[in-house]
């Protein structure tokens, strides 16, 4: 067994996971949006701008062994929290690196594969984008994929304001971001209380609030006190990755390619008649009043023709996204909404799309030629396909599992990868939820951090001493429990074991 000192609370409360920015998240995200994906077998570069403690990137760093990670943040004391995670997790095909932003031709990489821009955009003006932007474009390789995270306009603007106001509030308590985030949360709440005149002007302005405290201090932190915050609009960062040689491919989320999906059925026409992709984000961003954008950009490529993109698609293996979610794959509940638009997944395609999913992630090109499906013309089956991955009811995934999820386990069970012990143990008592690695996914599985105690608890103790021995865990470290948390162990155990075990063990988070 695999022991790891534990981060320190400070530390492990700055953790945030992003499930979106992975390669095979981020090739699915291309061909989704008709651009060739980037070869990943073998070996591939990717590399964080904005990491933070890099959890994101040590366990993508854990899924995808052949690829090289770079987990790139100005934060020094954030890094070395993650790098002392990740060399006691064994992870060598991590690197570190503190950067200022505004210097970026200091930065020391090889050709990339992938580059995620977290948000950091957000905090430079625009000259010191331009250069970073540079930077990143002269180390892409041709058809490279970059996804820049960022505050976008119209929506946005109601926050400056707010994080102005709780900029100037929180200045004489602390010069700690994540201090000053928790001190602000205390004023939201005295404001909301009161029904200041500020948030009935602004009712969108509060659900979004609730959302992102939701997430934690660290995500308040991140966004209202590292800097400067500076939304931008779509046109404007657009025209400044264009000017790289950068092609806007589309956006992360993949409903949002669609315009059936997008809009409401009155305004379809009007955006089916723009002139140009760009009119179209820029339409959608003020209907949707979006405050928040993540965009794909693709290195000096033009989109890929009928029949190249057929072929990447059929090679893509597909899974249910309740795998790599707090669902359980078969229980997902058909009736999406989209914001202002709705669709339900009924009927006799989704429910055999879906039911051959449920049986283990599988390439586009098998379902297309499978038994289950006869009659059904390739043509539609993939117009599903795409429809459940707008849906996010399906997600693509590194590759075939080597255990069917039907295959009941074999006891004693193990954590084959160390890091996943490390971060149940660690960020899974912090927080509400922890993410561990899966080299089936290529991406992180998010457990609620219950599930993930008691996923230890069972490789150490079997199932039955595992309550007793996620008792043990809590109380080795302080953590006060009493009958209530004992019964609420052993409330999520059963489930736990008949429900998601099945899917942990075909993702390869747990083995036996």
């Amino acid at each position: 067994m695999h022991e790891i000192a534990p981060l320190s609370p400070a530390a492990a409360a700055q953790a945030d996971f992003q499930p979106d920015r992975g390669p095979v998240a981020l090739n699915g995200a291309a061909v989704f949006c008709g651009f060739a994906p980037r070869p990943l077998d073998g070996g591939f570069t990717w590399a964080d701008f904005g990491c933070g403690l890099g959890i994101t990137a040590s366990i993508l760093a854990a899924a995808n062994p052949q690829g090289r990670f770079f987990a790139i943040d100005a934060d020094g004391q954030a890094l070395a929290a993650g790098r002392a995670l990740a060399k006691a997790a064994f992870l060598d095909n991590l690197t570190f690196l503190q950067a200022d932003y505004t210097k970026p031709h200091d930065l020391d990489l090889p050709p990339l594969d992938f580059a995620v821009l977290g948000n950091v955009l957000c905090w430079l003006d625009s000259q010191e984008r331009q250069a970073l932007l540079s930077r990143v474009c002269a180390l892409l390789k041709p058809g490279g994929i970059v996804l820049a995270t960022y505050d976008a306009l119209p929506g946005a603007a109601a926050l400056v304001p707010l994080r102005d106001l709780l900029f100037s509030v929180t200045a004489g308590q602390t010069a700690n971001p994540l201090a000053r985030a928790r001190a602000a949360v205390d004023w939201l709440g005295a404001m909301r209380a009161a029904d200041i005149d500020f948030f009935r002007d602004n009712p969108a302005l509060g659900p979004r609030l609730d959302a992102l405290v939701e997430r934690g201090p660290q995500a308040l932190a991140g966004r209202f006190f590292g800097g400067t915050l500076r939304p931008l609009h779509f046109a404007q960062v657009n025209a400044e990755m264009a000017a790289q040689g950068l092609t806007f491919a589309g956006r992360a989320e993949a409903f949002l390619n669609l315009i059936d999906l997008a809009v409401p059925a009155a305004l379809r026409p009007r955006l089916r008649a723009a002139t140009s992709r760009a009119e179209v984000e820029a339409t959608r961003d003020f209907i949707r009043n979006e405050d928040h954008r993540r965009d794909l950009y693709i290195k000096g490529a033009a989109p890929s023709d009928g029949a190249a993109l057929t072929a990447f698609d059929d090679a893509r293996i597909l899974g249910p996204a309740a795998a790599s979610g707090q669902a359980t794959p078969g229980q997902a509940d058909p009736e999406v909404s989209f914001g202002a638009v709705s669709l339900s997944f009924r009927g006799a395609l989704f429910e055999s799309l879906l039911a051959a999913l449920d049986l283990g992630p599988r390439a586009v090109g098998e379902l297309c030629a499978s038994a289950a499906l006869e009659g059904v013309p390739p043509g539609l089956i993939r117009d599903g396909l795409r429809l459940l991955i707008a849906g996010g009811l399906a997600r693509p995934y590194a590759r075939a599992a080597d255990v069917a999820p039907a295959a009941p386990p074999v006891w004693p069970l193990r954590l084959p990868h160390p890091l996943n012990r490390a971060l149940a143990l660690t960020l899974g008592l912090g927080g509400p939820t922890v993410a561990l690695a899966s080299k089936v996914l290529g991406d992180g599985v998010v457990m609620d951090n219950r599930d993930a105690l008691l996923l230890v608890a069972l490789c150490d103790a079997g199932p039955e001493g595992a309550v007793e021995r996620a008792l043990a865990i809590l109380a080795d470290q302080a953590i006060p429990c009493g009958p209530a948390t004992t019964q609420a162990l052993t409330d999520r155990l059963a489930p736990l074991i008949t429900d998601r075990l099945p899917w942990l063990r075909a993702l390869g988070v747990v083995e036996g």
